[in-house]
């Protein structure tokens, strides 16, 4: 391809000289009514200037101009999309096919009218290119955004040694967007490019790049996948991936390098720690790489330093749930199943309820697999460290004395009688399930092959929740919802005047138009009529109704109040909604 841009270019010289003398040679002086005969291609008659008769010599410099300046954005815009991947050989080809027909235009057309048209042509396929590369990279290397116009007006001004007070204030807006961001060790040493490999680009700006537009966007979770001979950059955000820009392969593999070099994958748990002085904080930044060679990737999680577990009561649980789950957690023996499909939240709500229990009054044991969040004393259990058993290990621990067990998975029908026949004893047990609701836990005990009436002696409370993102309260928007709408979702339309829906974004929430989550839970406590048809095995249809009646709050109850009350979306709940079943 680069053949053929020189080769275009070498083409366009002769047919612009040619051009040149063509026209030189059949040119004519309308004063002394002469034509340049044949004899010589340079000839002119006496007393007639070349340069000035037939070649005006401000239009020629513009032309040449705007024709270097054309070659020059080619030139740029072929090595720009090569490296990115943005369809070269099609900007290629547009570029060129430009560059020709304006050169074409500059001896057909006036120069009047052929200058300004190549410039507008030229301006029209930047602007096209423009917004699709900086959809691909880092927002600290887009163009034209507000922050890249400012800073090309301090360069343009401080050529002529000119200083604006209201460009410096602007400038001080663009700072506090861009978070600083500094590099340690696990041991504590600060990180210098200096330190990586010496054939990789400045590696540490890269991570800082990459870091820093997390925090600004409120992601938790960083993940770059290499993709079509580049680095893709991902970053979670309420549990949502959105694009964080493509890295070049050789940016790409030298923060790759970096982050397993802060890191040291040798270590039990790889992590490095970051701080950003603007915003007064500190994160531990835990690592994860998977795949060799081409096809490394990495996994970053952000956890702020100080960061505490959330209450019972901030969970998004209602009064009434809230107490509920309170009194269940009292009782000496039982079952509680707490379910949710993955990265919903259930393990975040076991993990505070057994925070708010008192680990100096109750004997407390964990198995998880692995341990996600740290308690004070209580004995945590990492199954994949663990070579034995669940179901033997359980059996063990029951011969101790322990008041409460948290399992945190039932993977077999053995497992699930420990657990059961545990908690018919002097034992209260929270199992966690990856399951849709609280009917779908009975059903997977069904198929696992427990007995009904185990399963019924054994359960004391289900919980199932979600996790729906929250809206921006910043830029959401008002709609004015149908009564035929109002209807179908079972509200009153009487009651609501217009519902709250998410928009396009603001700097507030990172340009996703939410900005945190919070839970919508479903929690049943069987009454005797529920145990009597869990019991004899009834169909899962029964067993919501029976749920019903009980008074349990469904899950697309708790959150259409959410939506009344317009701290979440419509949308955003049939979306959560959707992807649990």
């Amino acid at each position: 391809m680069r053949r053929r841009v020189r080769m275009s270019v070498f083409v366009s010289a002769i047919v612009l000289l040619w051009d040149i003398f063509a026209w030189a040679q059949t040119a004519a002086d309308d004063d002394a009514d002469v034509v340049i005969l044949k004899e010589g291609l340079f000839w002119r008659p006496e007393g007639v200037t070349w340069f000035h008769t037939y070649v005006d010599p401000w239009w020629l410099l513009a032309m040449t101009v705007v024709a270097f300046l054309m070659l020059w954005v080619a030139k740029w815009m072929d090595e720009d999309a090569r490296r990115l991947g943005v369809y070269p050989v099609k900007w290629n080809y547009t570029t060129m096919s430009i560059c020709f027909l304006s050169l074409v235009a500059f001896f057909v057309i006036p120069p009047y009218v052929s200058v300004p048209a190549a410039l507008v042509s030229l301006l029209v396929v930047v602007c096209r290119y423009v917004p699709v590369r900086n959809r691909r990279v880092l927002p600290s290397r887009r163009l034209f955004t507000p922050e890249h116009r400012v800073l090309m007006r301090k360069k343009f001004l401080r050529v002529f040694g000119i200083k604006s007070r209201e460009l410096e204030r602007k400038l001080a807006r663009v700072a506090k967007k861009h978070v600083p961001v500094t590099l340690f060790f696990q041991v504590g040493r600060v990180a210098s490019p200096a330190e990586a490999p010496p054939d990789e680009r400045d590696p540490a700006t890269v991570v800082k790049e990459v870091v820093g537009q997390a925090v600004l966007r409120h992601a938790r979770e960083i993940y770059v996948v290499p993709k079509a001979g580049r680095f893709a950059v991902s970053l979670k955000i309420d549990g949502m991936e959105h694009s964080g820009g493509t890295l070049e392969r050789l940016r790409g593999s030298a923060l790759i390098g970096m982050v397993k070099h802060l890191a040291d994958l040798a270590s039990d748990e790889p992590h490095f720690r970051i701080q950003l002085p603007t915003v007064d904080a500190r994160l531990t930044v835990s690592v994860r790489v998977s795949g060799e060679g081409s096809a490394e990737r990495i996994m970053m999680r952000l956890t702020p330093d100080g960061e505490r577990l959330r209450r019972l009561g901030e969970l998004g649980l209602t009064s009434r749930q809230a107490e509920t789950l309170r009194r269940a957690l009292e009782q000496a023996q039982g079952m509680m199943a707490v379910t949710g499909p993955a990265e919903m939240g259930s393990r975040t709500t076991i993990c505070a309820m057994l925070d708010s229990l008192d680990p100096y009054s109750r004997n407390i044991v964990t198995f998880e697999r692995p341990v996600t969040v740290s308690l004070a004393s209580i004995e945590q259990n990492d199954l994949t460290r663990m070579e034995e058993p669940l179901g033997e290990l359980l059996a063990e621990k029951l011969r101790q004395d322990y008041d409460l067990m948290m399992l945190g998975e039932l993977p077999d029908k053995e497992t699930a009688l420990v657990g059961l026949t545990a908690a018919q004893r002097q034992q209260f047990v929270i199992a966690h399930f990856e399951l849709s609701d609280v009917v779908g836990v009975v059903e997977h005990l069904f198929e696992l092959g427990v007995e009904p009436p185990a399963v019924a002696a054994g359960l004391h409370t289900l919980v199932a929740q979600r996790l729906v993102r929250v809206l921006c309260q910043q830029c959401r928007l008002k709609t004015v919802p149908s009564a035929e709408l109002l209807q179908k979702i079972h509200v009153d339309p009487s009651r609501v005047e217009f519902l709250w829906e998410e928009s396009s974004g603001c700097e507030a929430c990172g340009r996703t138009g939410f900005h945190g989550r919070t839970g919508i839970f479903e929690v049943w406590q069987p009454s005797q009529a529920s145990r009597k048809l869990i019991a004899e095995g009834a169909e899962a249809a029964e067993l919501r109704a029976a749920a019903q009646r009980d008074g349990m709050v469904s899950l697309q109850h708790s959150g259409l109040m959410l939506v009344v009350e317009g701290v979440t979306g419509l949308k955003e709940l049939a979306q959560v909604l959707k992807t649990g079943t």
